[in-house]
């Protein structure tokens, strides 16, 4: 049977590099070249149960942080105080490297990496090892043969739960021209609910931008950028997906470190934004808990200090400015 890595990786290119949604069909044909051309005997069933496997392992060694930030489960509890003083210490230095290497960057006028997008393997490990940078979708790394790709292939968790879905959709076909019936059923029954659905996400996403914006700007008593271009994606990946998802936290393990602009001034742009999406309901604890996870020089603060906060003077100004 052909090196399953090296489906995956063409599968996978194909997907990501092409444009081509329909993998199931790329599986289903793969099974019949391997079977033509590999000395052992196998069924379909075996096929695509290896190949189903495999990718359920790559999917599980994704990562999405260094490995420091994943080891507390076995730190016994009489030593979790110093362990995570020794978090915050790397965080920050590794925040302040960061920092300087962005800085490098914009002196030679490069622009800043976008690493969800990034497929520089090598770059991608050193930003997550030595700048402690957080990946919304975890990453793994796999080898395929140097006829399909030329260096180490960065696969991402999202897609490979993809691949698989469309390996199990290619196992259970008899044939090619039933997954293509499958494929015209599945686009032309999308539902209304579903259509709205995208739509309601779509204008919470805008929302949370329109709020933001101004943290892009430039603080007109620091003097820079309230935050970095990375910090701003990530705050509205995490704040949309709180209202997308029905005011449920985010997984937040790489909180912002710098906030270059008072904390009235963020506080008022989540309040007037919970108001915007939900004009009639009391904000639930989460709302505050959010605020505090997002950014980690408002860790300790307080729920009744946040809900005190009220409209600082300039604040009109700075975000008319956005």
């Amino acid at each position: 049977m052909e090196n399953l890595i090296d489906i995956i990786s063409r599968a996978y290119l194909l997907y990501t590099r092409k444009d081509d949604n329909e993998i199931a069909q790329h599986f289903f044909q793969e099974f019949d070249t391997a079977k033509k051309n590999s000395e052992i005997i196998f069924s379909k069933k075996q096929f695509f149960n290896k190949l189903i496997n495999e990718l359920n392992i790559q999917i599980q060694r994704t990562f999405h942080q260094s490995s420091i930030y994943n080891t507390s489960s076995n730190i016994p509890e009489e030593h979790l105080d110093a362990y995570y003083e020794t978090i915050d210490h790397y965080y920050l230095e590794a925040q302040k490297k960061y920092y300087k290497f962005l800085n490098d960057l914009a002196i030679k006028k490069i622009p800043s990496p976008n690493w969800e997008e990034s497929n520089d393997a090598s770059s991608l490990i050193n930003a997550i090892n030595e700048f402690g940078i957080y990946l919304e979708d975890p990453i793994t790394f796999i080898e395929p043969n140097k006829e399909i790709y030329k260096s180490t292939l960065v696969l991402r968790k999202s897609k490979l739960e993809f691949l698989k879905t469309e390996a199990e959709r290619a196992k259970k076909a008899t044939n090619i021209d039933e997954l293509d019936e499958l494929c015209k059923v599945d686009s032309s029954t999308l539902s209304i609910n579903d259509s709205q659905e995208d739509s309601h996400n779509n204008e919470i996403q805008k929302a949370v931008k329109e709020a933001f914006n101004f943290t892009l700007k430039i603080d007109p008593r620091k003097k820079v950028q309230i935050l970095s271009d990375e910090d701003f994606t990530k705050l509205i990946n995490w704040v949309s997906s709180y209202y997308k998802n029905n005011l449920s936290l985010p997984v937040i393990k790489n909180p912002i470190m710098t906030v270059n602009t008072a904390k009235d001034n963020i506080r008022t742009a989540f309040k007037k934004l919970f108001v915007l999406l939900h004009p009639t309901k009391t904000k639930p604890d989460s709302f505050f808990q959010l605020i505090t996870s997002c950014f980690y020089p408002y860790r300790k603060d307080k729920k009744s200090t946040i809900e005190k906060c009220k409209t600082p003077h300039g604040y009109d100004d700075l975000v008319s400015k956005s």
